[in-house]
């Protein structure tokens, strides 16, 4: 389920419920207060328009339901994407560009309005549609397969493992990923796509207080 606080009464209230399998990261619309969710369990990015009551309300941003490892392409229709358990999503302050961090694919995957310039590379039957009005998928970061390698290189040749939370900060300069089985925090240069580590050793622990973040 999806519950809200109604701030308030302090109520708690079932936002969504129906076809919701592990949900995990939301994101809230800044500007028209839509709720973005990863509903992890089945594949898929959903939108709630907080406007609209009822089931026409809520409808698949992203992802086709299916559970292949292989996020497909580039440059295709997001909701036509395989996206292998999303687990966060965050945008830009413009909100024009949204970062979705798939788990199980050990990727980073940003989605635009605009068709990118390359082409898709698995898809073939890809046309592009009406702009503005549909949202394209392309790989952003990772290579596919879970390991740690690859700081100080573009964030398409940088390994990750498990990538859960995902977030852009306030200037637009950077977007965090928490990879979680690589026990360390990374961080990717959104004017360079260079990836860095920002926290972290690669081991578990918790020893470093007052110490150096890496």
């Amino acid at each position: 389920k999806i519950r809200k606080v109604v701030a308030a009464t302090g109520a708690l209230e079932t936002f969504a419920d129906s076809d919701v399998s592990i949900p995990f990261g939301l994101y809230v619309s800044k500007t028209s207060g839509d709720v973005y969710f990863c509903n992890s369990g089945n594949n898929k990015v959903e939108l709630i328009d907080v406007s609209t009551t009822g089931p026409t309300g809520r409808s698949t941003f992203a992802g086709s339901g299916s559970s292949s490892p292989l996020v497909a392409g580039t440059g295709v229709l997001a909701t036509a994407a395989d996206i292998y358990y999303p687990s966060s999503i965050v945008a830009n302050s413009a909100e024009t560009i949204f970062y979705v961090s798939v788990t199980k694919d050990y990727r980073i995957v940003a989605l635009t309005q605009e068709v990118p310039t390359a082409q898709p590379t698995v898809e073939p039957s890809f046309s592009p549609l009406a702009v503005g009005s549909h949202w394209y998928l392309s790989l952003f970061a990772g290579t596919g397969i879970a390991g740690s390698a690859g700081d100080s290189s573009p964030a398409l040749e940088a390994e990750f493992n498990n990538p859960r939370a995902v977030w852009v900060d306030s200037s637009n300069t950077y977007l965090y990923v928490a990879d979680y089985s690589g026990h360390r925090v990374r961080r990717i240069d959104l004017a360079t796509s260079i990836v860095g580590t920002f926290a972290g050793t690669g081991i578990s622990g918790s020893s470093g207080d007052s110490g150096p973040a890496i």
